[in-house]
């Protein structure tokens, strides 16, 4: 119980980066497969994507997964979608999970033009 009125922090929660998560058992034991396709272009590209949309520096991205997942509420107006699951270290040595989904044309542009600037 908190008496003084200042919220309480969420401990499954990371601070510092809303929408975020801390990884289940699970998915920590898939990383190391994940990690083996990942190019070191698209992990710098994913890195600066997360640095810039939180406003502050990681220390790397380890690894990342691209998921096929259905919406809707009945068989005839059931729509999919993709979304990216993006596994990072922050300086507090925190492995910390992002999804992203909502917007998954324009993060593959951005990603896009992040790459491009690399190989420049």
């Amino acid at each position: 119980m908190n008496i003084f009125g200042t919220p309480q922090k969420d401990p499954t929660k990371p601070s510092g980066f809303r929408g975020a998560s801390f990884p289940s058992e699970l998915e920590k034991a898939k990383l190391p497969k994940l990690n083996q396709t990942m190019s070191e272009s698209m992990r710098m590209a994913l890195q600066l994507h997360i640095e810039e949309l939180y406003e502050r520096k990681i220390r790397k991205v380890v690894a990342f997964e691209e998921l096929t997942k259905f919406g809707g509420g009945c068989s005839t107006c059931v729509f999919d979608y993709t979304e990216v699951d993006v596994y990072f270290k922050d300086w507090g040595g925190r492995l910390i999970k992002i999804s992203i989904g909502d917007n998954f044309d324009s993060l593959v542009l951005d990603l896009s033009r992040k790459l491009g600037g690399l190989i420049d």
